[in-house]
């Protein structure tokens, strides 16, 4: 995604909240979904009743002690539907806390499922993707 040396001051997008679109879609030509209405909400990304977010199991590789890499595993027994929320905020969650690069393994009862669980998770515009990796046995 290229980057964009026009600064626009963080108060000009508090004090007309649409810029951001118009921003998005003008000069980064994404295509953001038609809406009636862009409003400014709280920029802090805590909860006060945070969702609980617990993957079946999680493990981490090291090099020497140092994390070098990480594992989130679900195990998938029905459709994927609902996981695809909560998926995506594992593999952020578990990468912002243990600093490292994360992989999401879906582990099916059958190839139908697993073949399911692996579509890539869209998050929104410019692409941001999160791709489980399905398997069974």
């Amino acid at each position: 995604m290229p980057t964009y040396e026009h600064e626009v001051p963080l108060h000009m997008i508090r004090q007309r909240p649409h810029l951001a679109v118009e921003i998005l879609r003008g000069a980064c030509g994404l295509e953001i979904p038609d809406h009636d209405e862009v409003v400014v909400v709280s920029e802090n990304l805590s909860t006060m009743h945070p969702a609980e977010l617990v993957c079946d199991n999680a493990v981490l590789a090291k090099r020497n002690g140092t994390v070098t890499y990480g594992v989130v595993v679900e195990n998938q027994l029905q459709s994927p539907r609902r996981k695809l929320f909560s998926w995506p905020a594992y593999v952020s969650t578990y990468r912002h806390r243990h600093e490292c690069d994360v992989t999401l393994l879906v582990l099916c009862r059958d190839k139908a499922a697993a073949e399911r669980s692996a579509e890539p998770i869209y998050l929104g515009p410019p692409g941001s993707v999160v791709y489980p990796v399905g398997v069974c046995p």
